[in-house]
């Protein structure tokens, strides 16, 4: 414990710092404030100070970095250049985010939709987020994979959520009911697994209401037009698979 005996060098300069006084013990570990040429004041070990284990502070550590940073990638990505459905539109700048320890370069991007961001240059280097975060969740839709609206805009309505349950419980291994559809080859037909529009119109016209759900009329069977209707609840709960004996190929 000889950092907690030594005496605090004041007026000792390191780097950009000059120790200015005392600071009380924090944890057996004697402190001392220093100061560094931008104003800055803090409380550092003093152990750090006697053996010249620091040389500024986090401000001007992060200038540093930044600068450095910026001059590596100023010439990096010209305007014009694309990354998926974005295109770079200004120089870059660096910036220091919550949380962030050191700062990150972000580049000024134009989406195909018109949106505007900044971009972190680490994720364009590995290959994230070729679009905007508005397009990216239009695309995605709630639902797995690429499985969308051809209207990019289509409102997320009560048959929206049926067709896109219907998808996920036959293609995503990560739902919860993918088991009992996906798992068993339960498929849905490439008309409605593709266009959401194919299967509205046919619920529409096969006696859609809001207080009915799709079922399937051989519950062993997949989710075809011919195969499916509007029913009850409890209809549906009647027509599971546990209630039939699967026929038996001769």
């Amino acid at each position: 414990m000889g950092n907690a005996k030594a005496e605090v060098p004041i007026g000792k300069q390191v780097g950009t710092l000059v120790v200015i006084g005392t600071s009380e013990k924090k944890s057996g570990h004697a402190y001392c404030r220093v100061r560094c040429t931008c104003g800055n004041e803090f409380d550092t070990q003093l152990f750090r100070v006697i053996h010249e284990d620091i040389h500024t502070c986090r401000v001007c550590a992060n200038r540093k970095a930044a600068l450095s940073q910026s001059s590596a990638y100023k010439n990096k990505y010209p305007i014009g250049t694309r990354f998926g459905l974005l295109t770079v539109i200004g120089p870059g700048i660096s910036l220091l985010t919550r949380g962030a320890k050191k700062p990150n370069y972000y580049i000024p991007m134009q989406c195909d939709c018109g949106a505007v961001i900044l971009e972190r240059i680490s994720k364009l280097k590995l290959g994230h987020n070729h679009k905007c975060r508005m397009c990216d969740h239009r695309d995605k839709s709630n639902i797995y994979s690429n499985f969308r609206s051809v209207d990019g805009n289509q409102k997320i309505t009560r048959l929206y959520r049926i067709w896109s349950g219907m998808l996920n419980r036959c293609y995503n291994p990560k739902n919860k009911n993918y088991k009992y559809y996906g798992q068993k080859d339960v498929t849905v037909c490439d008309e409605w697994k593709h266009h959401y529009e194919i299967f509205s119109t046919w619920a529409m016209t096969h006696g859609y209401r809001d207080d009915l759900t799709i079922d399937r009329i051989d519950p062993f069977g997949n989710y075809t037009p011919d195969n499916c209707r509007w029913t009850t609840w409890q209809v549906q709960a009647n027509n599971k698979r546990t209630n039939f004996h699967q026929p038996v190929q001769a």
